[in-house]
Formats: C-alpha cells, sequence, structure tokens
C-alpha cells in the first residue's frame, strides 16, 4: 500500500517514463482491493503437506516462547532478545512462505537454548566445561559439509533445486514464437533472464505495469475474460504457460499449436 499511495503522490494523471505513451497514471478502487488482498490470494498457503517441517518447529518455538516468559527472571537477556525478534516474526511468517526463512533463521538458535535447558539442570548450565577444541572440530566439519554440498548442488545441478526454470527445449523453441508473447506474472522474471532477447507481457515488478493490465491479466487466468480481446489488442501470437493453466487449455482447444511441450510447460502460437 505504501507503494501505491507514492505512485498517486508523484505520477498521479501524468504518464510515466516506464509506460506506454497515451496511458496517463490512474488507480482505482479495484486495483487497490487486488495489492490489499494480493498477500492471501496471490501467495502460496501454509497448509501444503510439503511445508510440514515449519510447522513443528513453529509449534517448537511456541513452547519455547511459553517456557522463557515463565522463567523469564532466570533467562539469560541474549536469550530474551533472540525469542522476542522470532516471536515478532511468527506472525509473517504464518502469513507468506517468504518470510518463513527470516523467521527460521532466528527461531532455530532460540530452540536450541531451549533443549541445552532441557538436557542439563539449570544450576549446571552457568559453570558448564568449555571445550574449545570440540567446538573447532565441529566448526570445521560444518564447515565442509556445506562446501561440499554446495559445490556439489553447482557441479550436479541438482533436478529439484529447479536450476533451469525455463526448460532447455523452450529456450530453444522462442525464436519460432511470431510478434509479442503472452505470459503469466509468474514466470516473466525467469523469461527475462534466461530468454533476454525476447520482451515479456509482465513480470514480477509491478510497478512499471499500469493497473489496467494487471488486472486484465488475472481476469484472463481466472477465466473472466476472452483471451481473444486481450491477445488482439496486444498483437500476442504466441504463449508461454505452464500446463495447468487455464489460459493454456483454452488456447489449446482454440486451435493454438504447440512449440514446445512437456509434463509443465506449454509454448504455444496461433
Amino acid at each position: 500500500m505504501t507503494g501505491i499511495l507514492t505512485r498517486i503522490a508523484t505520477s498521479y494523471g501524468r504518464v510515466r517514463p516506464e509506460m506506454a505513451p497515451g496511458c496517463p497514471e490512474r488507480i482505482d478502487l479495484e486495483f487497490i482491493r487486488y495489492v490489499w488482498a494480493f498477500r492471501r490470494v496471490q501467495r502460496p498457503k501454509l497448509l501444503d503437506i510439503r511445508v510440514l517441517p515449519f510447522w513443528l518447529l513453529a509449534a517448537a518455538f511456541c513452547y519455547g516462547l511459553v517456557r522463557t516468559l515463565a522463567t523469564l527472571r532466570r533467562t539469560r537477556p541474549d536469550v530474551v532478545t533472540i525469542y522476542a525478534c522470532a516471536a515478532v516474526l511468527l506472525p509473517m511468517a504464518l502469513s507468506a512462505i517468504r518470510s518463513v526463512g527470516p523467521f527460521l533463521m532466528i527461531a532455530t538458535p532460540a530452540l536450541t537454548w531451549l533443549f541445552a535447558r532441557s538436557a542439563q539442570p539449570a544450576a549446571t548450565v552457568s559453570t558448564r566445561r568449555e571445550r574449545p577444541l570440540l567446538n573447532l572440530t565441529v566448526a570445521i566439519v560444518a564447515v565442509i559439509s556445506v562446501f561440499v554440498t554446495i559445490t556439489r548442488a553447482y557441479s550436479s545441478q541438482l533436478p529439484r533445486l529447479h536450476w533451469s526454470p525455463i526448460p532447455s527445449g523452450a529456450v530453444a523453441a522462442f525464436p519460432q514464437c511470431p510478434d509479442n508473447l503472452y505470459n503469466r506474472y509468474d514466470e516473466g522474471g525467469s523469461l527475462l533472464w534466461f530468454v533476454p532477447d525476447r520482451k515479456v507481457f509482465m513480470d514480477g515488478r509491478q510497478d512499471p505495469f499500469p493497473p489496467e493490465l494487471v488486472l486484465e491479466h488475472i481476469r484472463m487466468e481466472t477465466g473472466e475474460e476472452d483471451f481473444r480481446q486481450v491477445f488482439a489488442r496486444h498483437n500476442i501470437r504466441c504463449a508461454y504457460l505452464p500446463s495447468y493453466s487455464a489460459t493454456a487449455q483454452r488456447l489449446l482447444r482454440a486451435g493454438w499449436q504447440p512449440l514446445y511441450r512437456d509434463a509443465d510447460w506449454l509454448l504455444l502460437r496461433d
């Protein structure tokens, strides 16, 4: 919402440099509703079974937070600080997957303190013997393990890490695309990187695109608007879409021909 207010204050009624000629900036209620609901509607949901480990760690953190509050006077200030920072990030992690990483980076050290307290009596926590040689050995092993893992991931390009989000076959087929390309909001950034000579319909940078175009894209992907009118207006004769896209299925039914096709992606032309 801050970005919208900035655009209203600086550009309302004027044509910004990145917009098409004759398209002055305007903000309407429909676009504001879209931005307001973006986190809830557009971002991936956290109820997927694949994020079950996050829920387990979040539950463990909440348990640790309750224990810390119950023994607040006897808990070290640095531990209280870590728990407080993680508690601030927890609501954001629960609302969007992109916030899970920062939460876990802070919550994990807090959990280690909880396990340390559970493993030994409280009276011995402050008087435990340090083992610098053991600590150094563990640190060296950890660094070597991380280095080997990252090196292997880079050298072998493990498929599950999606090193190439655009299949090489699709990249090779793009030169056969006539005129303008249609793609979803989600794939625009990858196309800009892996197919730099092809202009995209839209990418993840919201601000350069007029609200009308963003809303038009959403209506088309949800089946509320016919693709024929949009494609004719923008002279689109090629489309790169995931196979589950409703627009991709409508294009196939309309007789568009695949230039590239696999289990996940389609590159179509009229």
